[in-house]
């Protein structure tokens, strides 16, 4: 046997195959460097995707799906994006309305701006997470049944998960899905 060579042996005796220490000292390396730089950029990656967010501070809860929070050192009504909570007055109001503000209340929160940044009454339309419990403002909304879909311009990149969302609460009869 040469010195160099070291036998592997995969999936039995048939598929033996010989490589050089080197080479295989070498294929160790790069599979350690690419587990590092996986571990790496998954560790400093949150759960949603970072582009164009900020902090929210939440401030005041007007209703079920419209809040009042400081963002870029400005106090701004904000629209959350893809839902549409029953109005004050109606079924479900209070229910919906408590439910966004346990969720968001004097709570520090990242937001992320869509394509259409307002609606036709001036709000701000944000996407909210909430990072340190990992929960996705607008879509838990849309989970527990205190929401409607709806969208707004071109704000489209997670209706189909806010769709899946109601539609399993529907399913469940949830929040105001299971009557008034």
């Amino acid at each position: 046997m040469e010195t160099g060579l070291i036998n592997l042996t995969v999936g039995g005796p048939l598929h033996q195959f010989t490589i050089r220490k080197k080479a295989m000292k070498i294929f160790i390396g790069v599979i350690c460097v690419c587990s590092v730089g996986l571990v790496i950029s998954y560790m400093t990656q949150s759960h949603h995707t970072q582009t164009n967010t900020d902090l929210l501070v939440v401030t005041k809860i007007i209703d079920g799906d419209t809040l009042v929070g400081n963002y870029q050192g400005v106090s701004e009504t904000v629209r959350l994006i893809g839902v549409n909570a029953p109005e004050m007055g109606s079924c479900h109001s209070v229910q919906s309305k408590d439910f966004l503000s346990m969720l968001t209340y004097k709570k520090r929160l990242t937001a992320e701006q869509g394509q259409t940044k307002r609606d036709k009454y001036g709000r701000l339309l944000l996407y909210i997470h909430n990072d340190a419990q990992e929960i996705f403002i607008n879509d838990e909304l849309a989970k527990a049944g205190t929401a409607h879909v709806m969208t707004v311009g071109n704000n489209t990149k997670h209706a189909s998960l806010f769709a899946a969302s109601v539609s399993n609460a529907r399913y469940k009869k949830a929040g105001l899905w299971g009557g008034c």
